[in-house]
């Protein structure tokens, strides 16, 4: 505003603003007379003569006029109320060669927002009403636009607030991973947008890890993320492998929504830590960077299905098999995609920076940042790097068995032993029966391979692995009567899951406190 007034009403101006306007918080109602609730935000003049003092002081406007009126000073006296310094530092107008003032109130909805001075010099000729009509009329606007920008302020921090809310504020500890996540809103001229992240443990000992972004730049965008989080959160406690995970909150998503622009892209994986294999699926979501020991760095070939929200979508899965010291480089597109650069040249960059390598997690993260998004960028940005750690062979134990139907005692030999080397005798009573019940369940198939593993955390984890689909009848609803009833019986926790190999059951068995050790 202060370029517009000068030099075509003015010689000089200077805008000053209610403390609370500054950082989009309503201007107080009483008090303006207080210098304290005051903040000078702009000064401009035609030369830098007089700048310095009108830059370090601020008059004692709100004591000296009606605030909701502008008031127009055609000739400044030497001495009077308005040029007159009040205190050490006030500017001495008159002394400035200041002979003329207009003060225009920025107000908007009965609220002065605050307030826009003007001075003339002795080269031009004094105020009139005609020049303060014009102040007025421009201050009209200027109050428009600063309450706009004060209310679009005040949005961005509680959609900001209410973004930051739902994140994890730290992501825990899991076996086998190292994790680190960053979060970078849009810049100023942006307004929040629907990130989201998640890291978290399945009660069969993988680990699922899920990144999306839901559609829209507002508070509603950031309500709708929630909600999305939290039905992402409940599918992945039922251990639903990705594809089918997919599928379900897409058509939840399209069945409890009207509005077609309640959409979200999401990537999904879920992570053995013991067979270091990820099983990913993605809807609508930029694939994931694979940092390789070497320095090397790929995207790996994930099958891409639409966004989640359509409804009637099916999802497919691919699955990578990862070594110690890969890095899964997990972003939203606000990373690598913006409107004047195609999303190829964004992942070209990517790779780029992540070849450069880092000595951390955390390093590698700023690094990205800093060199894609120095001074942010039009969209938000989530980045979680996941990098790939042994598992201590001491606690995990795996054997393949046969499917001839003598593999059910030779199973409990081994278990047993196990149970032995690691302290465990105890355990041996109840894990014994249900390795048994699985494996000759699992032998049903005469040629079948099997598998069976051990995991030994803050419980134990029994799984046994059929390569052709076998114990079809391992259900929940046919526990209580089939062959595996014991398991619901004995086990703290057990689950069933389809994979590409064929089916896994497991189940847990909780570690007495002297067995933590």
């Amino acid at each position: 505003m202060t370029a517009v007034l000068v030099p075509a009403i003015a010689d000089y101006s200077t805008i000053d603003l209610l403390e609370p306007v500054l950082h989009g918080d309503d201007p107080p109602a009483s008090g303006l007379e207080d210098r304290s609730v005051w903040r000078r935000a702009a000064v401009h003049g035609i030369d830098q003569g007089p700048l310095h003092a009108l830059r370090d002081a601020v008059p004692e406007l709100a004591a000296a006029c009606p605030l909701c009126e502008p008031r127009l000073v055609v000739r400044l006296d030497h001495g009077d109320t308005w040029s007159r310094p009040k205190r050490p530092g006030d500017a001495d107008l008159g002394r400035l060669g200041l002979h003329s003032m207009m003060v225009v109130p920025l107000v908007t909805r009965g609220q002065v927002l605050g307030l826009v001075t003007v001075y003339r010099g002795r080269q031009r000729a004094s105020f009139s009403q005609a020049d303060l009509r014009i102040a007025t009329h421009i201050g009209a606007f200027a109050a428009l636009a600063l309450d706009n920008a004060r209310r679009y302020a005040r949005e961005r921090a509680v959609a900001l607030g209410l973004q930051m809310s739902l994140l994890p504020r730290e992501i825990p500890l899991h076996p086998g991973l190292e994790t680190t996540h960053r979060y970078l809103p849009a810049n100023r001229s942006a307004l929040v947008g629907g990130d989201w992240l998640d890291v978290a443990a399945l009660p069969d000992g993988r680990i699922a890890l899920t990144i999306g972004d839901a559609s829209g730049h507002d508070i509603r965008a950031a309500a709708a993320m929630g909600r999305l989080r939290t039905l992402m959160q409940a599918e992945v406690s039922q251990g639903r492998e990705p594809a089918e995970l997919l599928t379900r909150v897409d058509a939840l998503m399209a069945a409890g929504s009207h509005d077609p622009s309640d959409i979200a892209t999401c990537l999904h994986g879920v992570y053995d830590p013991v067979s270091r294999r990820c099983t990913i699926a993605r809807a609508g979501h930029p694939p994931p960077a694979l940092l390789h020991p070497d320095g090397s760095v790929e995207f790996p070939e994930i099958p891409a299905g639409p966004p989640l929200g359509i409804g009637g979508q099916q999802y497919a899965t691919a699955e990578l098999q990862l070594t110690e010291g890969d890095i899964l480089v997990l972003y939203t597109d606000g990373l690598i995609e913006t409107h004047d650069q195609d999303i190829d040249v964004g992942m070209n960059r990517l790779a780029a920076a992540l070849g450069r390598g880092s000595h951390s997690l955390n390093q590698l993260c700023d690094a990205v940042l800093t060199d894609l998004r120095p001074h942010g960028g039009e969209d938000d940005i989530t980045l979680l790097a996941v990098a790939i750690r042994g598992l201590p062979h001491h606690r995990t134990a795996s054997w393949d068995l046969s499917c001839d139907s003598t593999e059910a005692c030779r199973a409990r030999r081994l278990i047993r032993g196990q149970l032995e080397q690691w302290n465990l005798p105890t355990l041996a009573d109840t894990a014994e029966p249900l390795i048994e019940e699985l494996v000759s369940a699992a032998a049903c198939d005469d040629g079948c391979p099997l598998g069976v593993r051990l995991h030994r955390t803050d419980v134990l984890l029994v799984e046994v692995l059929s390569a052709r689909g076998t114990m079809r009848g391992a259900s929940r609803g046919q526990c209580a009567s089939g062959e595996l009833r014991m398991i619901g019986d004995r086990a703290q926790h057990w689950g069933v899951r389809d994979h590409a190999d064929g089916r896994t059951v497991w189940f847990e068995i909780p570690l007495g406190a002297e067995e933590h050790r």
